[in-house]
């Protein structure tokens, strides 16, 4: 049986960062375009990582050509699983989860994230988490659009040259760190029906219930491929007000449409 080698204090010997398992969950559905510029993009992430980082991609039962260019990304550091239908964020990424390698860490990244500036920022999530045990979760700052509540993030601290807000559950979901075993208390993503919201059940766990700090890291900016996307961003505005009439059916080329 898998156990973890680690523990919270002994994660760090002589102020260097013990290399650590990171496994990094992606979800993707259509947008062929954003998800080429994404796993590009995040492939150079983890080529800067010094730590075991490794990307497994969900695929929501995308059309032939996108999972064609998937399967052609498998490689040492890149695991691509394909699913029958569109299982939306959660379930998808929970799938994951479940059956591939055990890590310490998580990171769940959606499909329309990328990074231009070249910064590790993977390695710098690992060594806030690593050095302070009352954080539980971890995000960037977004360039663009409105991801964070940032009125409600008023409190600030620095943890190994990183400087964080916090203050609250209002952080996006769309790019967090935490340790496995923050992940596993909270039962991954655990919103109760597909409305609930992914992100938020599981950020409210972790900071409700495991009374675990939630942080955004103002250091790293990452940059979402869709903000500037005016069809998207209706969809995506129309889907959280009207909730009881969203279209189920996987025609929105949206992997959150489930």
């Amino acid at each position: 049986m898998w156990k973890r080698a680690y523990s919270e204090k002994s994660q760090q010997t002589k102020g260097l960062v013990l290399e650590m398992k990171i496994n990094i969950y992606s979800p993707t559905y259509y947008r062929l375009e954003n998800t080429v510029e994404f796993v590009a993009s995040l492939k150079e992430s983890v080529a800067r990582s010094r730590h075991d980082a490794k990307i497994f991609i969900a695929d929501n039962n995308s059309p032939t050509e996108m999972k064609k260019y998937l399967m052609g990304q498998n490689d040492d550091n890149v695991e691509v699983h394909l699913f029958e239908k569109n299982y939306g964020k959660g379930h998808a990424i929970n799938t994951l989860h479940n059956n591939v390698r055990k890590s310490e860490l998580v990171l769940s990244i959606d499909s329309d994230i990328i990074c231009k500036d070249g910064a590790n920022w993977i390695d710098r999530m690992v060594s806030v988490l690593l050095d302070n045990s009352d954080i539980g979760i971890i995000s960037a700052r977004f360039q663009e659009g409105v991801s964070h509540n940032y009125a409600l993030l008023k409190k600030r601290m620095t943890v190994r040259n990183s400087n964080l807000i916090y203050g609250s559950t209002q952080i996006g979901g769309a790019c967090i760190m935490l340790r496995s075993e923050t992940w596993d208390k909270a039962r991954g993503y655990n919103a109760p029906d597909i409305y609930a919201g992914d992100d938020g059940t599981l950020i409210n766990h972790v900071y409700h219930r495991q009374k675990k700090k939630v942080v955004v890291c103002t250091n790293i900016t990452l940059y979402h491929l869709d903000e500037n996307d005016d069809k998207y961003r209706t969809w995506k505005i129309n889907r959280m007000r009207n909730r009881k009439s969203h279209d189920k059916k996987p025609d929105s080329g949206y992997y959150e449409n489930l």
